[in-house]
């Protein structure tokens, strides 16, 4: 009856009542305490089922619970009733989702407890059973044996057993469930520990303080392990535990736990440290990482704030860590500050206000200042006419902020506790307020940095402890106003990313000597750099052709008061670093030309000494800890190659030359052109374009003075390294068996000779010079034909060695011509290219003597073409496994080293013999002729082999036609007379090359078409088939005296020829590579020139070309300019040119529309105004707001 009757009052009665309640009926009926007791225990998982877990079903258990808690009072100490209390009514109670019955139910327990004083108690149930929870939730080992790792040692769980039948029921919580009970279960015991000593009782329990403890231990141990884990346990962690843990940690200063005989101990200053630790490794991590590094500092200060600042910071003891003296604190700061995440930057201001408001103390009023000289800072006092209707509005607005002007408030910085205000005032105002509030705060604060600072030698920063240094140095206060301008140059108005430029470019450095080294070299590396790249910066950027700005004009000065009092060592390394931001950034047209100068002002120094590689390493190991990476000489010029090749990208060539001037500047100044490896030397030098070196270029001189410059601390020379060049170039590579290579090995070589051959011409024209290269060309020349086997490297390196000096000095020719005739129409004398002349004899002279043993050479390496029978040979591996690029031979690795050596010695002899014909007689080079003309006919006559290895040796034979029939066309046709006319078929009709045209197109197009090559070796017989009748057909243009032959002979080719080979044109132009185009087009113009001729000799009336073939040309042209790469000029020169023929333009007929259509001119002209239209109307849609 009475359990009865007290059940029936928990729905009705609240539990605050429920003690009452459970009096009356002990005094009205005669159950005992204990048997009621026991009756409520047992019946309440019944109640308990029944209760809903959500709304306001809470109440009927929670009664129950406060009426089994009243009765325990009445049972005395009675700690099995307890025991049973908490497994059977409070635990489950506990697992429930409702906070607010969580709250209660805790409460009501450690009241429970409390008056019983059986607070161990709840160390042997409750909270081991939720320590255990977290662990095996997060799957930490644990241990009932001490070893060296006390990471994974707790308290409540040292002599626990998890085989409990309780523990065994109640299962496991979930982690985020189980650290909101020991964060709610310490926050209650904290909060009766406080209680009990603020009642100075002299009988404290003593289990409360050991629970505080020993619970405190375990959770520092569960959230240092969570923090190290994944995101979802540290959010747990700082949600949950790590708040309640500090507050615990300010009142117990050190907590001393004894596993057995073990005994360890957790010092507050301990555990802060390792907190610090764990954000540490956050802050390295991503986003999200750095994020709650964050959150927890959050709260490690809100735990400070909230009154006790005092036990963390020890006002009076010294203590082992303290956070505002840790450097890095402040340097992730600073990093978070600027960080382009915005939710990262406004975490990391918080932690930066809510640490000064803690840090700050009163010593900071007593730091004295000194005043700066006004001239030196960035903003002068004007007068009222002086300022702007802008600036007074400026003024109004600084005026309603309480940041007037220094020079008319007379207020200064006399404490860093100012600095920090103003500088969190510039941050606000960058980061949360209009354009206009920016600028009137920035023009009217920033000074205050600048203006005052510390009395003493800046340089005894040292002396200061991490956090007085923040704003009592001047490296400090610098470090702080990076951040401020990296905000400013990253800002999203344009109008604020000007102002912090030009207030930082106008600072007048030279004033503020030694201070520019403050600035961190992260910054000027960094942000600097990439601010000024922002094209708002550079409005008056090449405009009239001027490619210089004031802020660049701004920037080089910075940059040479920043790298005036740096070592030559250190000077080296900040100029590599400025030049490999090329390579790792974008850089614009003006960001380029900004770097050039930075990097030139940098290294053009007065006090500049040239700096080997050895004497580099040795002097960088003296300088200061700012530099970590060893650089030397060949670094350097390796990025300013880097930066010079950028300035590919941009087409002009006054903007080029400008870049180029600055890093060769650079270069100049800071290295010695002999301490450089000869190899990477002519590797950058082939980044600067050729106009600017080659003679009469604008840079020439000044490269020229680098390359020679004498300097008795040198043992290298760079022109005698040039002198021995060929050789060492022409050494064998000592591989055993045959020495093969292909096309990339030869294209390798090449380039490598061409680079030679340019610098040794940009160095020296003396014949003196050129006395040992010559003598070993000859040397080599003459063992030519002596026992070496086929395909050997040192012939065809021999052949690339003499093209490209010829090629080269053909080059420097043209421009002697080209400037000479300019200099004579200006009435002066010209007289600089006597060396040169003399140079080109001699050279001549020289391959003259050795041209008979390279023609004889050639006739025994030509019979590669005309082999019959190959036997089957697998393709080497980078060939059959090719996806993409340029098109290799087909063919086996030992004739492709075969095929090289005859293509390279045809080419090589048509260079010499078209070389030599303006120097010597034409009797000395008439077996030359001879042989040309024989292999060329050879060639043309070759009927091709049925197999692909056959295919592939008549294109590569036409490849060596091709530089051949280049030479033969630009020769006199007296030259060849004698070997054409045996060959005419008719020996009655004129001089013609009709059989020659017709037989060489029949061929090879049959090659083309009988489907043996396969599509992109196709293309590159393509591409040699019109080179090759390109030549054909310029026979008649390319020598001043042709054309009077001509008229003499009569015509070269005829009409009919001449129509075919149009016709051939108009098929193949459509589908034409790119490799093709100015080849075919020229042919277009020379074929309407022929015609003409051929129409003017012969009185004729039409030129023979029809209004069809000529609508199929333009269309096929059109349809070619399409596809055609527009940033190539030639191209398009080649369309026009082929196109506005003068024999084709004043025929009505191409214009006019009749009753076929419109002409094929004015469909041209039409096509191309349609175009030049629908370019406009898509730029227009574009501009468009829809």
């Amino acid at each position: 009856m009475a359990l009865a009757a007290l059940e029936s009052c928990f729905r009705a009665v609240p539990p605050e009542a429920i003690p009452a309640v459970v009096d009356c009926v002990l005094a009205s009926s005669s159950t005992s305490p204990s048997q009621l007791f026991h009756s409520l225990l047992d019946s309440f998982p019944k109640v308990h089922a029944l209760q809903p877990n959500h709304g306001h079903g809470h109440a009927v258990p929670l009664s129950h619970a406060a009426a089994l808690c009243h009765l325990l009072s009445h049972l005395g100490e009675s700690k099995d009733a307890l025991r049973m209390l908490l497994w059977t009514v409070f635990l489950p109670l506990l697992l429930r989702e409702d906070v607010q019955l969580q709250q209660q139910v805790i409460s009501l327990m450690c009241d429970a407890v409390s008056s019983n004083q059986s607070w161990e108690l709840l160390g042997e149930t409750i909270l081991p059973f939720c320590i255990r929870s977290c662990a095996v939730a997060m799957d930490l080992p644990i241990t009932h044996e001490y070893a060296a790792d006390d990471s994974t040692m707790y308290y409540y769980l040292w002599d626990w057993d998890a085989g409990d039948d309780h523990t065994s029921e109640a299962g496991l919580l979930p982690l985020s469930k189980a650290t909101t009970l020991l964060a709610s279960l310490l926050g209650h015991a904290l909060k009766r520990r406080r209680n009990t000593l603020s009642l100075l009782q002299e009988d404290a329990d003593a289990s409360l303080d050991s629970l505080v403890k020993n619970l405190t231990w375990d959770m520092s141990r569960l959230v240092l392990k969570m923090l190290a884990h994944g995101q979802e346990y540290r959010s747990c962690a700082t949600k949950n535990l790590l708040h309640p843990l500090l507050i615990s940690i300010t009142h117990v200063s050190s907590v001393t736990v004894k596993f057995g005989t073990v005994q360890l101990k957790l010092s507050r200053s301990g555990f802060l440290e390792s907190i610090w630790n764990s954000c540490v490794s956050l802050f390295s991590l991503g986003r999200a990482e750095r994020l709650d590094a964050y959150d927890i500092l959050s709260l490690y200060f809100s735990a400070l704030k909230s009154g006790q600042q005092y036990a963390v910071l020890g006002a009076n003891q010294v203590q082992n860590f303290d956070l505002r003296n840790i450097t890095e604190f402040w340097d992730e700061l600073r990093r978070g500050l600027v960080d382009k995440d915005s939710l990262v930057r406004k975490r990391a201001f918080y932690i930066l206000k809510i640490s000064l408001s803690i840090f700050s103390s009163g010593n900071d009023e007593n730091q004295q200042c000194s005043a700066r000289s006004p001239s030196a800072l960035p903003v002068q006092a004007k007068s009222n006419t002086a300022v702007t209707r802008k600036e007074r509005w400026a003024n109004k607005e600084a005026k309603s902020l309480g940041v007037e002007e220094i020079t008319q408030s007379g207020e200064h910085c006399s404490s860093g506790q100012d600095r920090w205000k103003v500088f969190v005032l510039l941050y606000e105002m960058l980061q949360e307020f209009g354009t206009h509030l920016v600028e009137a705060a920035w023009t009217h604060q920033v000074m205050l940095l600048f203006e005052s600072t510390p009395q003493g030698d800046y340089l005894n920063h040292i002396s200061y402890r991490a956090f007085h240094a923040q704003m009592e140095s001047v490296e400090g206060i610098f470090h702080w106003m990076t951040v401020l301008w990296e905000c400013g140059f990253n800002h999203d108005n344009p109008q604020v990313r000007c102002l912090v430029m030009q207030s930082f470019l106008d600072i007048a450095w030279e004033h503020y000597k030694g201070y520019t080294q403050m600035i961190p070299r992260g910054f000027v590396l960094g942000p600097l750099i990439r601010g000024l790249n922002d094209v708002v910066h550079h409005k008056d950027f090449g405009v009239g052709g001027v490619y210089n700005s004031e802020t660049i004009k701004g920037a080089e000065r910075f940059f040479s008061n920043y790298a005036r009092e740096l070592m030559t060592s250190d000077r080296l390394h900040l100029v590599w670093n400025l030049a490999s931001a090329a390579k790792q950034d974008s850089f614009g047209r003006a960001g380029l030309m900004t770097l050039a100068f930075c990097v030139a002002s940098c290294a053009c120094q007065s006090d500049t000494q040239y700096l080997s590689c050895a004497s580099a390493v040795k002097e960088l190991a003296k300088c200061n800890g700012d530099i970590s990476i060893a650089v030397n000489a060949t670094d350097l010029l390796d990025a300013l190659w880097i930066l010079s090749e950028r300035s590919k990208q941009h087409f002009n060539p006054k903007y080029r030359l400008k870049v180029c001037e600055q890093v060769i500047k650079a270069a100049a100044s800071l290295i010695s052109a002999a301490d450089i490896p000869l190899t990477q030397l002519l590797n950058f030098i082939s980044t600067i374009p050729r106009e600017f070196t080659d003679c009469f270029g604008p840079l020439r001189a000044t490269v020229q003075k680098w390359f020679v410059q004498k300097n008795e601390c040198f043992e290298r020379n760079t022109l005698l390294e040039l002198i021995d060049f060929p050789t060492t170039f022409m050494k064998h590579t000592g591989v055993v068996g045959p020495d093969l290579y292909d096309d990339d090995d030869v294209g390798a070589w090449e380039a490598e000779a061409r680079r030679w051959s340019r610098a040794l011409l940009l160095v020296t024209s003396e014949e003196q010079h050129f006395k040992q290269i010559l003598m070993f060309l000859e040397k080599c020349g003459n063992k030519l034909s002596e026992h070496s086997p086929m395909g050997e490297s040192v012939q065809v390196k021999f052949f690339i060695l003499i093209f490209s000096l010829i090629e080269e000095l053909e080059v420097q020719q043209k421009k002697f011509v080209y400037q000479n005739n300019i200099i004579t129409d200006g009435g002066s004398e010209w007289t600089n290219g006597v060396e040169h002349c003399a140079l080109n004899e001699k050279l001549a002279k020289s391959l003259l003597s050795v041209l008979e043993n390279m023609v004889v050479f050639s006739k025994q390496s030509c019979s590669v073409f005309w082999l019959r029978s190959t036997d089957i040979m697998d393709l080497p591996c980078s060939v059959k496994g090719k996806l993409g690029g340029p098109s290799q031979r087909r063919l086996a690795t030992s004739i492709t080293s075969s095929v090289l050596q005859c293509v390279w010695s045809m080419r090589c002899i048509s260079s010499v013999v078209s070389w030599c014909k303006h120097y010597t007689s034409d009797v000395s080079l008439h077996s030359a002729f001879s042989f040309l003309w024989e292999f060329c006919w050879k060639v043309i006559q070759h009927c091709t082999n049925a197999t692909e290895t056959g295919a592939e040796l008549h294109l590569a034979a036409y490849e060596a036609l091709a530089y051949v029939l280049a030479a033969l066309s630009a020769a006199p046709i007296s030259d060849f007379l004698d070997f054409v006319e045996p060959k005419q078929i008719n020996r009655a009709s004129k001089f013609s090359w009709d059989h020659l045209a017709t037989t060489f197109l029949g061929n090879i197009n049959s090659l083309l078409t009988n489907g043996v090559l396969t599509r992109s070796r196709r293309a590159v017989l393509m591409c040699w088939k019109w080179l090759c009748v390109d030549s054909l057909l310029s026979v008649s243009c390319c020598c001043d005296e042709n054309e009077s032959q001509l008229k003499r002979l009569g015509p070269i080719f005829s009409d009919s020829t001449l129509r075919s080979i149009f016709l051939d044109i108009t098929e193949s132009l459509e589908n034409a590579g790119e490799n093709s185009v100015v080849s075919i087009l020229r042919c277009v113009r020379s074929v309407l020139g022929l015609l003409q001729f051929n129409m003017m000799n012969g009185n004729l009336s039409s030129l023979g070309i029809s209004y069809e073939m000529m609508m199929q040309l333009v269309e096929s042209s059109w349809v070619l300019h399409l596809s055609c790469n527009k940033r190539r000029v030639a191209p398009i020169a080649a369309l026009l040119s082929a196109i506005l023929h003068p024999s084709i333009f004043p025929n009505l007929e191409m214009h006019q529309t009749n009753e076929k259509g419109k002409g094929p001119l004015k469909w041209l002209h039409l096509m191309k105004i349609l175009k030049l239209n629908s370019l406009k109307i898509m730029r227009q849609d574009l501009k468009s707001p829809c």
